[in-house]
Order: C-alpha cells, then structure tokens, then sequence
C-alpha cells in the first residue's frame, strides 16, 4: 500500500510503501503508532470499491481527550483510494493557517486566513464545487476547544477535539478533487452484487440529498447514526423537538462535537446553547468527555469500510466473503 505523508511545516510530501493489508480504523491506529502527533485520514479495506456502503474512511489523532479515531462515509474516502493511497498523513505543524488541496496529481497549500471564524456551513458552501469535497475546521476548533469537531462534506461529524488537533497543525480546510478507484474482479462483483440486491430490499431507508458512495439505500445511515442520534441525546436533555434542528445546525457550524456538549451542558446543568456559543469563546471544560468505545464488530466494519447500519441487515458471512474476495486479489 502506498502511504501519503504530507509534512505541514516544509510544505512537502513523500510517497510511503508498506506491506501492510488492513484499512479504516485498524491502519490509522497502526499509523498513529508510528507517527503519534499525526492526523491519519484512512479509507476502509473495501473503500471505492463496488461494495455497496463501502465508501467509508477513518480519522484518527491523539486530541485532548485521548486517542480518538471517528468515522465517517461520503466520497472523501473514495477520492483518497482513487489517488492511489490507502491513507493520508499530515506531520510536523504549519507556521500558519492554511488550505490543503488535495488531487490525483497533487498536494498544494494556500493561506486560509480568509477563512477564519467563519462557520462551516459556509467554507463548506464555498468550496465544494464541482464535485469536490471538504473537512472543515470550525471557530471551536480555533479556539483550542477539547470539544471541536471536523465537518466532512457538510453533514459527517467527527468530534472528540478533533478540530483542535486539525488546527494545531494549520489545517483550516481540506478540498478533495473526485477520483475513481479502478477495482473490477467477477468474483468479488458477484457478491457485491448480492449484498446489493439485499440492502434495496430494505424500504426504512430515508431518501436524503447527503448520499454515501456505493450506498443503494440512500441514506439509512444518516437518519438512525445521525439525525434520530443527536434527537435522542437533546430529548434526554428536554429540549422540545421544535428547537432541536436549531441546536443541531447551531453546532455543525461552529465545529462543535454535539454529544460532547450535551455531556457537558448536563453536568454543568447549563442550556446547551450556552454551551456550544461558550466553547467558541474559548471557554475551557475540564470535565472527561465519556469515551468513545465499540464493539469488535463495529470496529471491523470501520476498518473495511463497510456502514455499520447497513450491516445490521446483512450475514457477517457474506461480508466476510466479500472481505476474502478482495483480499484474494490484493494477494
């Protein structure tokens, strides 16, 4: 596999080879091991391939609350496999904030000063055109906030204090330019194909405009994993349904991990609001967030790259089949 590590400070790249033959999850904590102050994007095994909800992609840091590896889907995942890479590793620290633009071809940086404070609903609007895509860091991540997030793509959250690590590096904004990754063996088609024609199958799914790759059932995941997710932890927060978009949408955009600030808003016994609009003032928390823990199972479907919600529909059998097609022809 071949490894992207993109030195932040000297504005440089090299290309990495490692015999290694996992993704996701798994290959972004084998990374961390080896680059501990990094930031590891990781598309799953499977990623861009024709596995069906197989565009997902890992990203891990050490952040203030500890070693953090979120998970995301969308075509960033897929971009990254159709480059040629089976991750991204941005080392070392920018003298100063920036965008890094990233293409099949090339790594190249410019100032992002003009976009800092600004929400990341419009960074976001901004630049993605064309059918390129982003990760954005919001105003909580430029406050140094252990409650930060990274915005992928305009809806997909990865919290933790992500956006803090993200920005203590430089990295402001992120662009994708779109790739394909050129993945065709009949066998592993076939069961593809099979796992397919299942998941259309399914008639819970939610048609939404925020598609994953390869995903038929547009989008399951987005309405269990993400929507009815943050409803769920503002009910417990009593806040009425009316209001709940408001929050959601308040949070996104200034780049704050919404579960964290429920966690905090319910010790503090404070309006989340308060909360959210605090943490971007540069309040600090020094409660423990909870941490973040998975099953097995769900840890092998983010190294693969496989939606867990979709998977809750399909035989570990016929996934694991898929898994050994391709990695009969990967060798």
């Amino acid at each position: 596999m071949r490894i992207l590590l993109v030195d932040m400070y000297y504005k440089r790249t090299q290309i990495r080879e490692l015999n290694w033959k996992t993704g996701g999850s798994e290959l972004a904590r084998m990374l961390l091991k080896e680059y501990p102050n990094a930031v590891v994007l990781a598309p799953g095994l499977l990623t861009g391939t024709r596995a069906p909800t197989g565009g997902r992609y890992s990203i891990g840091a050490v952040t203030k609350n500890g070693l953090c590896i979120g998970n995301a889907g969308g075509f960033i995942g897929t971009y990254i496999k159709g480059y040629g890479y089976s991750a991204i590793v941005f080392l070392k620290e920018s003298t100063g904030p920036v965008t890094v633009e990233i293409s099949k071809n090339s790594v190249s940086f410019k100032s992002a000063f003009p976009y800092l404070g600004r929400g990341t609903k419009e960074i976001t609007e901004t630049a993605e055109k064309g059918g390129i895509k982003s990760i954005v860091v919001g105003p909580a991540g430029e406050m140094g906030s252990k409650l930060s997030a990274v915005v992928a793509e305009g809806t997909r959250i990865v919290g933790y204090g992500m956006g803090e690590v993200f920005f203590r590096k430089g990295i402001k904004l992120i662009t994708f330019e779109p790739a394909v990754y050129n993945f065709h063996n009949e066998k592993f088609i076939k069961i593809a194909n099979e796992i397919k024609t299942r998941l259309k199958a399914i008639d819970e799914g939610i048609k939404v405009k925020h598609p994953c790759y390869g995903c038929p059932i547009k989008c399951l995941a987005f309405d269990e994993r993400g929507k009815k997710g943050n409803i769920r932890v503002l009910s417990e927060l009593g806040i009425p349904e009316l209001d709940q978009q408001e929050i959601i949408d308040l949070a996104n955009d200034k780049g704050v991990d919404l579960f964290a600030a429920a966690h905090i808003a319910k010790i503090k016994m404070k309006d989340i609001k308060e909360v959210i609009e605090g943490t971007v003032s540069g309040e600090e928390w020094n409660e423990e967030l909870p941490e973040k823990v998975k099953s097995n199972w769900e840890d092998y479907l983010d190294t693969i790259g496989i939606c867990a919600s979709a998977a809750s529909y399909l035989s570990k059998d016929i996934i694991e089949s898929l898994v050994k097609a391709y990695m009969e022809v990967i060798g």
